[in-house]
């Protein structure tokens, strides 16, 4: 063969590789998208959101403050028909939607119808029900709305974190930590039987990364069930039979997975060298509706709140969130740890500011009645919780 038919041979087999390499990339997006993965590409920015482009309305409720209503701190709310559910420590406190305290359900101690720690909680508002996590007893107690004990399940591993779909179906999150009876992340149960378990815990992670969110599911009013955590930037879908990664968020200066092959000698050291790299820190806070999708992540330190839009495919990414319903384009202590929004299954967000700020504030307030409310509270008077609909 001359070498001009050898070169033609060489140019051929280039061609063809690069055609190969072209259809396996199409075939890959390809299939993708039929999987219904979405990727979520996030440049962090500084900028401010209004409250205004996040929900129709805000109202702020009062909530009662008297010597057995008083909140230490707020680890968990959730707004169902008729109550406020807040955790606060290890116990549970009931206000009805207008604020009035309900009752306490504290039931810490060592008998047969008490819980050692309450670890999390989630609500059957259908049965009117609540459904307490002992991480340490490896139990679900369950109690009625009026604080009466009903019954129990022994699961038999440490959770962290539960959700309850119907009468006889609780999912629980374990996070990194293995326990000789269990080695993932998720358990589905049935009563007390383990029908389904998914993400084999990581076994990089699980001697140093035990990082607990406050949230690690979503369940909106049609059922549908999104799995998050820290360190995690995939967004699943969850059902009883599978999980399946639904967003794929690509950050700037993401942590490649290689990150986590290296050893650390705690949670300490892990994060003083992630930090040193200037990687994001993300998944934290979930909640959707039909067009976009919500989440925030922390970035050299601050807390950066995400909006994804659907239909653009277009991230947008704030430091600030100034509340121009309530307030004059007043900025809410967003970056404060105790800043949440808690979501429930009717779409509805909570979210709280304290009797403090609010006083601090109240020459922006809009409303004449409201500025009437804060100026009675007392500065370590409960906070107020303010009731949102979604756009």
């Amino acid at each position: 063969m001359n070498s001009t038919n050898k070169n033609n041979m060489i140019m051929i087999r280039q061609h063809l590789l690069f055609y190969c390499l072209v259809f396996c990339l199409f075939a890959c997006n390809e299939q993708v998208k039929e999987q219904g993965v979405n990727e979520i590409k996030v440049a962090i920015r500084n900028s401010e959101l209004k409250t205004s482009e996040l929900f129709t309305a805000a109202i702020p409720i009062r909530l009662e403050t008297k010597e057995e209503s008083l909140l230490r701190d707020i680890s968990k709310a959730y707004l169902s028909e008729n109550y406020l559910f807040i955790k606060s420590g290890h116990a549970l406190f009931l206000f009805d939607r207008k604020g009035a305290f309900i009752r306490k359900i504290e039931k810490q101690g060592s008998g047969p119808t008490e819980y050692n720690r309450l670890s999390d909680f989630d609500i059957n508002e259908r049965n009117k029900e609540i459904y307490i996590l002992d991480k340490g007893l490896q139990k679900i107690l369950v109690y009625g709305f009026d604080g009466e004990y009903k019954r129990e399940n022994t699961i038999g591993i440490e959770a962290v974190k539960i959700l309850n779909l119907d009468d006889n179906t609780n999912y629980t999150y374990s996070g990194n930590e293995e326990s000789s009876n269990n080695r993932h992340k998720i358990n589905i149960y049935s009563g007390s039987e383990i029908n389904h378990y998914f993400n084999p815990i990581d076994e990089r992670k699980k001697g140093y990364l035990h990082v607990n969110s406050s949230q690690n599911f979503y369940c909106n009013e049609n059922g549908d069930i999104l799995f998050f955590e820290a360190f995690n930037d995939t967004i699943y879908n969850l059902s009883e039979q599978m999980l399946s990664p639904k967003y794929v968020i690509n950050y700037e200066k993401g942590a490649p997975d290689s990150f986590f092959d290296r050893s650390f000698a705690n949670i300490m050291e892990f994060f003083m060298e992630y930090n040193k790299q200037g990687y994001t820190n993300s998944t934290y806070n979930v909640f959707e509706n039909g067009e976009n999708v919500y989440f925030s992540c922390f970035h050299g330190g601050v807390k950066y709140f995400n909006s994804y839009q659907k239909a653009t495919d277009i991230c947008f990414s704030y430091n600030r969130i100034n509340d121009d319903i309530l307030f004059e384009e007043l900025e809410v202590p967003f970056s404060d740890d105790f800043f949440e929004f808690w979501t429930n299954r009717n779409s509805e967000i909570i979210y709280f500011i304290t009797a403090e700020w609010a006083k601090d504030n109240i020459d922006k307030i809009r409303d004449s009645e409201f500025r009437k409310v804060v100026a009675e509270l007392e500065e370590d008077s409960n906070p107020i919780a303010v009731f949102c609909s979604q756009k």
